[in-house]
């Protein structure tokens, strides 16, 4: 699932963490804020979960991805 740079903003639907087989995630060059519990990816590509959780932000508010292969500012 590539959702990346779609002006997307406010909290990450959190029923992300329900979908079983996703091999990529990607969620950055948006203004998503919050957690997706649950959320599983099944790959460790280097762009499997792709999300804004860099430090320093452009954001005052990140998403919080522990999971994250890739973090970006």
């Amino acid at each position: 699932m590539r959702l990346s740079h779609n002006s997307l903003m406010g909290n990450a639907p959190t029923e992300l963490g329900n979908l079983e087989h996703l091999e990529v995630i990607q969620l950055n060059g948006n203004r998503i804020s919050g957690t997706i519990p649950g959320l599983k990816v099944h790959s460790k590509n280097h762009s499997s979960f792709v999300a804004d959780c860099g430090s320093p932000s452009d954001f005052d508010e990140t998403l919080e991805c522990p999971g994250c292969t890739m973090c970006c500012k």
